[in-house]
């Protein structure tokens, strides 16, 4: 194997290497308080998790360049070396061939370094791949905005109302979820026009809401109404049919983020071009594997759900960079 075949994975490896140092050096000082809150953390921290990682996406990634063998190695050499059943540890690593898919024993600290080894080399992959298709494409160029772009090519301020729908009846985890997706979308959605230099305004979320208790049924609204009771552009509406928060058939011990939104977008302007979109998504990704429940509480997990999804959805409606859209794909 040539020296440049291995870079991804000796970048992968002192990252998580400096990681590993870092957590350990931080673990080593003491506390007075707390002693037998501390000491039960640390059995719990000590815990080996069985998880599963798909590894298909990262394999066709990779063209070739990296067998399963070979990110067996990179993974016993990178994470916690001396932990794992190869050195005298308790860890164990094992590969089904037939799912595709790496079966790993190790604490909760060890899988959250195993997940981000997977993601950073299926990013590098992929934008290795990405890059050479388009030969000398610039790193300053940007993605197009995959559904509808916001922003004015005249450099006029643009109003848009978000409009979401929570279409099931929600469990208590994801109660007014609507209302926090549609928050967090306006705040990425005003970052990255910001960094395009583009003048685009969201109304307030909280009028919506307002505005959503006077209406008698939501589904059936007049979207055209809605952009001119607000005197908008563009009114988006997100018609969320999907909302979970743990893995399928895991009796709520594994978290994982599952949604199906419908979008659509109402062009003032032009009121009958209305371009939709079915938008789903998985958090974590097959490549991080879910999380267990005892990592985070479910309010907590749902907001970095949420935000996951809201940066992927900003990128339906404003121009952004190729890296960044690469990168929170494999989270």
């Amino acid at each position: 194997m040539s020296t440049n075949r291995w870079r991804p994975f000796t970048v992968v490896f002192v990252l998580v290497l400096g990681l590993g140092i870092l957590t350990s050096g931080l673990a080593a000082v003491p506390r007075r308080e707390n002693t037998v809150q501390n000491c039960e953390q640390q059995k719990t921290n000590r815990k080996l998790v069985r998880r599963s990682y798909s590894i298909e996406e990262l394999i066709e990634a990779a063209n070739d360049s990296l067998s399963p063998d070979n990110l067996k190695r990179v993974i016993l050499h990178s994470v916690q070396p001396i932990s794992w059943k190869e050195k005298g540890g308790r860890a164990t690593l094992e590969y089904d061939a037939e799912k595709q898919m790496l079966i790993i024993r190790q604490t909760p600290a060890a899988h959250r370094q195993i997940a981000c080894v997977l993601e950073a080399l299926t990013a590098l992959h992929q934008l290795s791949t990405s890059r050479s298709a388009n030969g000398s494409r610039g790193s300053k160029d940007k993605e197009s905005a995959e559904l509808k772009r916001l922003a004015s090519d005249e450099k006029k301020e643009v109003k848009v109302v978000l409009l979401p729908l929570m279409i099931e009846k929600p469990s208590k985890e994801i109660i007014r979820a609507d209302y926090i997706l549609a928050c967090m979308l306006a705040e990425e959605i005003g970052k990255l026009s910001k960094e395009n230099k583009e003048k685009v305004t969201i109304v307030s979320p909280d009028l919506i809401e307002e505005y959503k208790k006077k209406c008698s049924n939501l589904r059936s609204v007049d979207l055209m109404k809605v952009g001119h009771d607000f005197k908008a552009d563009y009114v988006i509406y997100f018609e969320i049919n999907k909302l979970s928060l743990y893995e399928p058939g895991a009796s709520q011990q594994l978290y994982r983020g599952q949604t199906e939104i419908l979008v659509s977008v109402k062009d003032m302007k032009h009121p009958e071009d209305m371009p939709q979109r079915v938008f789903n998504d998985r958090y974590p990704s097959e490549a991080g594997g879910a999380l267990d429940t005892f990592e985070l509480s479910p309010i907590a997990f749902r907001d970095n759900f949420l935000r996951h999804v809201s940066q992927r959805l900003a990128f339906y409606f404003v121009d952004h960079k190729e890296r960044a859209r690469q990168m929170i794909r494999y989270e």
